[in-house]
């Protein structure tokens, strides 16, 4: 059965103490920005909200990733990350302090939780909005060939 469900990952580098500093990144504000111009991200009534205590699961197919690199004894370079809706990273940057968010930052989900939420069919776009996200990224691409892929697939 083809579900059309669309979700879409920002990834950001946390440093080792685990913070991202989004005021740092110059491209930040433009991302989230164009994030939330996906459709049916703007009717989202987590954006709406005044606390973070009120914030509950909603049909935002759009999250950011905050990764921390660490090394393992192993020596290897191991992950640590977790996932924020786009409407509850929109609260937390409008935090004035800190000008980071953290892996421990609440609400977010980790990774298992974040896999389980989308192979249970409870996370990403419904069919209806999947063919808005299709229209809104045609209209969007200033790449022709995207734009070829795109409709392709329509």
């Amino acid at each position: 059965m083809e579900e059309r469900r669309a979700v879409f990952v920002q990834y950001k580098c946390a440093r080792d103490d685990g913070r991202f500093y989004h005021r740092s990144d110059t491209n930040f504000a433009s991302e989230l920005d164009r994030m939330k111009l996906i459709p049916g991200i703007a009717p989202c009534v987590n954006l709406q909200e005044n606390s973070i205590a009120a914030l509950r699961l909603c049909r935002c197919p759009v999250f950011v990733k905050v990764c921390r690199k660490t090394n393992s004894r192993s020596g290897q370079k191991v992950a640590d990350s977790v996932y924020f809706p786009v409407c509850v990273v929109e609260h937390l940057c409008r935090r004035p302090k800190p000008a980071s968010i953290t892996l421990r930052d609440r609400p977010h989900f980790t990774n298992e939780q974040f896999q389980e939420l989308v192979r249970g069919g409870f996370v990403g776009s419904t069919p209806t909005q999947s063919d808005a996200i299709n229209d809104h990224l045609v209209r969007m691409s200033d790449d022709a060939r995207l734009k070829l892929i795109f409709e392709e697939f329509a």
